[in-house]
């Protein structure tokens, strides 16, 4: 079997070398398909008909601006106050009268305090003691003759003035007139007589004069 199988082998191969011999190789082109390209369309875009897109705006933070000294600050000077002056106090006094300036200034206070015209004042006080500080008969005594009855006994001058421009101020107001005010400070009630008013508003108008 063997040899049969080697012996059809060895035929083929003579059958083989006679084909080659008589049938030489032809060159066989062998043609590849081709793909099929097919052409780009470029397109030509004009600038302008590219929308353009609009700049976002950002938004700038507020920034508060810094102040920035150019110099040191000059300190301020405060102005020195002046001194602050008090009032002088207005002091009445008058040569003509026989009263010391102390005396005198109690009874112009006494009479701006009681609303008296210091005139009436001067008149009254010359016709009930002349002026004597230390006068007293008893039953009234000092500068303006204050009762004893009525009034505090042993009052200084100053004291004296006061209280009595505080009785006839009183009066005054409580009947509206010199007239009558002076006639209850002499003698206590209304007499109807105007005698001691006259002649203390008499001396008043002589002291308008000299004062």
């Amino acid at each position: 079997m063997l040899t049969d199988l080697l012996i059809v082998i060895l035929l083929c191969l003579i059958v083989f070398a006679v084909c080659v011999a008589v049938y030489p190789m032809r060159k066989v082109k062998v043609v590849l398909p081709q793909e099929t390209i097919e052409p780009t369309v470029i397109v030509t875009v004009e600038p302008t008909d590219i929308p353009t897109p609009e700049p976002t705006k950002t938004p700038t933070p507020e920034v508060e601006p810094t102040a920035i000294p150019t110099s040191a600050p000059t300190p301020t000077q405060e102005p020195t106050p002046e001194p602050t002056q008090e009032p002088t106090p207005y002091v009445f006094y008058s040569e003509n009268i026989p009263l010391s300036a102390e005396l005198q200034t109690v009874l112009y206070d006494s009479c701006m305090e009681n609303g008296i015209d210091i005139y009436i004042a001067l008149g009254l006080i010359e016709y009930e003691s002349n002026f004597q500080t230390d006068l007293d008969n008893g039953k009234v005594y000092g500068i303006c003759q204050l009762s004893h009855k009525y009034f505090p006994s042993g009052l200084s001058p100053a004291d004296n003035i006061r209280y009595g421009m505080n009785f006839l101020g009183k009066l005054l107001k409580q009947n509206g007139s010199y007239p009558v005010a002076l006639t209850i400070y002499n003698a206590g009630h209304d007499t109807g007589s105007r005698t001691y008013a006259n002649v203390v508003m008499s001396k008043a108008e002589k002291w308008r004069n000299l004062v």
